[in-house]
């Protein structure tokens, strides 16, 4: 692998993780390092991240925000547009190559953790246990076991490092080639 490509990934990564440690959110602090690191900060985006985290809503029973904000990257880079008369139209295709490098995302996910699901990712990193985040107590008790501190910064990093991969793997087709030299 050369340099530049593992300082790239290498940068994410810590970025992500030093955004879910300090200031939580896992959709956002993914989304985030993504965005900064690359280049493309697009604040309407991250704000629409805002209620992914913690499995969307805090509620722990729907997908990992670490990979919500992956695919948002992704699909910030690669999605389909819409027209100017305001219409959907795809003719390029734009949205499938944001569902191939979203599903490559979540297969990443369930190569490390057989799972997608904030809940079981949860239970897989605190010895078989998960907290609804949106109750108080059960916040707290997350808190208590490293649930900030460590074991979702963890998790939110290599969702972003692997969005990363993925990014710099297929340059042309995000757009990026005239902005990242891996050479």
């Amino acid at each position: 692998m050369n340099a530049k490509r593992e300082e790239i990934l290498d940068r994410v990564e810590k970025k992500a993780y030093a955004n879910e440690r300090d200031y939580h959110g896992c959709s956002q602090s993914a989304l985030a390092a993504l965005q900064d690191v690359f280049g493309v900060q697009d604040d309407a985006v991250f704000r629409a991240a805002s209620g992914l985290g913690g499995g969307i809503g805090l509620t722990a029973q729907t997908c990992c925000g670490g990979l919500t904000g992956g695919c948002m990257f992704i699909s910030q880079l690669c999605g389909r547009q819409r027209e100017k008369d305001g219409s959907f139209g795809d003719k390029d295709n734009r949205r499938f190559k944001a569902y191939k490098y979203c599903q490559l995302l979540a297969e990443r996910f369930f190569q490390e953790y057989n799972a997608c699901n904030c809940s079981e990712i949860q239970k897989k990193k605190l010895d078989g246990d998960s907290f609804v985040l949106a109750e108080p107590d059960e916040f707290q008790k997350f808190v208590e076991r490293g649930g900030h501190s460590h074991v979702c910064p963890e998790v939110v990093s290599k969702a972003a490092r692997w969005a990363a991969e993925i990014v710099l793997d297929n340059l042309g087709d995000f757009g990026l080639t005239d902005k990242i030299h891996l050479e």
